[in-house]
């Protein structure tokens, strides 16, 4: 048709392809645009109206390096955190507590619109997001970095520095034997485990008599020990058939102590959906690999157990 911009396959941006926007597209940037408004609302109003109530957050914040594991239960102020991330807690200490639970909160909108997109309006009037933005915990950046992972590993150890458990969401990579990933996450992680080994070893001690102490059941929700099997199957099987949203949710039921506000995790499900910009390109394009299929461990053992070719003699 005369007039009109040849279509390039090989640009992802509609605009730059000579591709009109459709009405589709405005939606959905309409959508992105209400949710961050609403939330901002949020933040502004608690922000002008005694900090609404930051409960996490100021765990972390007055949190003592010199015995982090002082109090050993999910009472007030208590730290549950590993040592690697009492050190970042003892840095955003040397600011106001004003300003540190407003840019957490404008942090966690961010990270939900980057995983919610054009669903966050929704999902900011839901009881377990609403109260996430609220009480200042890490569950909404723990998404982030699973939906990141998958492009970037290394933000994996986000994830192994605050709730250990979560990292059920690796047997991904093992499963599909992505090594390489794996070796990345774990490696950042050993780095800021060497680091806190060196500036505060002691508050190893704590944390690992911490661990002997068994997850409570909250409102009548099963403890890690039940879920965590249920998470394992959940990885696995999705990391078999290829699908990625699986990795969400078996974080989700590894969480150590499931909350009333825990469902906030799984709004990095969302991101799958929409095609979000952490969604890592592979997935995007169908280039992240067919699921697993029972004929390929066939052909493996066939490939690994067959002898190997006699060599011919020169004629």
């Amino acid at each position: 048709m005369a007039g009109r911009l040849p279509v390039d396959p090989s640009v992802r941006n509609p605009v730059e392809r000579g591709v009109p926007l459709s009405w589709a597209r405005l939606l959905r940037d309409f959508a992105i645009a209400a949710g961050a408004a609403v939330a901002i609302t949020f933040v502004a109003y608690w922000a002008l109206n005694g900090l609404g109530n930051p409960y996490d957050l100021q765990a972390y914040y007055n949190v003592n390096l010199a015995d982090p594991f002082r109090q050993q239960d999910i009472g007030p102020g208590a730290f549950l955190y590993t040592p690697p991330f009492a050190l970042f807690a003892a840095v955003i200490h040397l600011l106001p507590f004003a300003l540190v639970v407003t840019a957490w909160r404008l942090g966690q909108t961010a990270s939900l619109l980057l995983l919610a997109g054009p669903f966050a309006v929704i999902a900011i009037f839901t009881y377990p997001v609403a109260s996430e933005l609220n009480l200042g915990n890490v569950n909404l950046f723990i998404a982030l970095a699973v939906v990141a992972g998958f492009r970037w590993p290394a933000v994996w150890s986000f994830v192994l520095i605050t709730k250990p458990s979560c990292g059920v969401g690796l047997l991904w990579f093992a499963v599909r034997r992505d090594w390489q990933a794996l070796r990345t996450a774990l490696a950042v992680t050993a780095g800021f485990v060497a680091v806190s080994l060196v500036l505060i070893p002691g508050a190893w001690a704590g944390y690992f008599d911490l661990l002997l102490h068994p997850a409570p059941t909250l409102d009548g929700m099963p403890v890690l020990w039940l879920r965590l099997p249920v998470a394992v199957a959940v990885v696995v099987v999705g990391a078999l058939r290829n699908w990625r949203p699986a990795v969400v949710i078996a974080v989700w039921l590894g969480l150590p102590i499931w909350h009333p506000v825990s469902p906030s995790i799984l709004v990095g499900v969302a991101a799958f959906f929409w095609q979000g910009p952490l969604v890592d390109t592979a997935a995007k394009t169908g280039e992240a690999g067919r699921p697993w299929r029972s004929s390929d461990f066939s052909r493996f053992r066939r490939r690994n157990s067959s002898p190997p070719p006699t060599p011919t003699q020169p004629s």
